[in-house]
């Protein structure tokens, strides 16, 4: 199939019109979107992090009272929600040791 489409396809018959990006029929110019910054997807990223762990603590932080009066779920409420944080700063830690935040060096 690929081969055919090649043979008897229109491929030999292109311009640099029809090879230009279509945007709203305005011709395009510049060359296009300019590069950004890598610093600029780690902070993206790590806000996403974070922004996840604001929703687990949201639902934990509305049962809580629940939890705690009852006895036996009392210490995995606690507990568990502190090792939630403890690793959650530890990277925060990481991240800030790691110059993820620094935007010039």
């Amino acid at each position: 199939m690929l081969v055919s489409s090649a043979i008897l396809g229109q491929a030999g018959r292109r311009s640099k019109t029809k090879d230009l990006a279509y945007e709203c029929g305005m011709i395009p110019v510049g060359a296009g979107t300019p590069r950004t910054s890598i610093r600029f997807h780690i902070v993206a990223v790590l806000f996403l992090l974070f922004d996840v762990a604001v929703v687990f603590l949201y639902p934990w932080a509305v049962v809580y009272r629940k939890m705690v009066a009852n006895p036996e779920t009392a210490a995995f409420a606690v507990f568990g929600m502190i090792g939630f944080l403890v690793v959650l700063s530890a990277a925060y830690v990481y991240a800030v040791k790691q110059g993820a935040f620094e935007w010039h060096r």
